[in-house]
């Protein structure tokens, strides 16, 4: 993974010492007459001279409209719990069985009496963590019952799904071609997901994934 990270590097050398190769003729004028370049403006735009219809204002629900809604962040599930463990945030690592108990629990149906009388109407519900999708399915199921349950008292759902880091642990030992979908920064190590406490855990747990290499 190192020799490739180098080449990688060389790689990149080779790009900006070109890219400042162009720049400098450029800046010394063209080298060939214009007229011979045979590229018109509008095969080189980058953007559509017209771009097409919006929504109209009508189209947005009633609930949804400026001043209407009351949105509140619901992350939660065991997943959320064991993320929050292994990123070494306040109150998870080391545990404060309060804090473990309801975020683990947070899915339960009958914390959705909890919104209703706050009046929230739309919440984002924590779908995806960054582990496998083995792991994640159970919690998944239990919040398909958790998603049903909100439109009937009037609360809106929409999900979050953490595409850009990955448990490595987790994921290797499911997903084995996932060791190629790892970000590396300049110095040829994995880079690590930037919203956690890892001197807690002795190591970095999850990384940042480089989404052009998961495709």
């Amino acid at each position: 993974m190192r020799g490739a990270c180098s080449i990688e590097g060389k790689s990149m050398f080779k790009s900006k010492l070109f890219f400042f190769s162009v720049v400098l003729l450029l800046a010394t004028g063209p080298l060939w007459p214009q007229a011979s370049i045979g590229v018109s403006a509008s095969k080189t735009a980058e953007f559509p001279t017209k771009w097409p219809v919006g929504p109209q204002k009508s189209s947005v629900p009633d609930w949804a409209r400026t001043g209407r809604i009351r949105f509140a962040r619901w992350d939660g599930g065991p997943l959320e719990t064991a993320k929050s463990m292994l990123s070494g945030y306040p109150g998870f690592n080391p545990p404060i069985p309060d804090y473990v108990y309801t975020m683990t629990n947070w899915y339960d149906p009958r914390t959705v009496a909890l919104l209703r009388e706050a009046e929230i109407n739309m919440i984002w519900v924590t779908f995806r963590n960054g582990f496998s999708i083995p792991t994640e399915r159970p919690q998944q199921e239990q919040l398909r019952k958790y998603i049903d349950e909100c439109p009937r008292q009037g609360i809106h759902v929409m999900a979050y799904e953490s595409v850009a880091n990955l448990f490595w642990e987790d994921m290797y030992e499911h997903v084995p071609e996932s060791r190629n979908w790892v970000a590396f920064g300049a110095d040829c190590k994995p880079v690590p997901y930037g919203a956690g406490d890892y001197m807690k855990m002795g190591r970095v747990t999850p990384y940042m994934a480089d989404l052009s290499k998961s495709g």
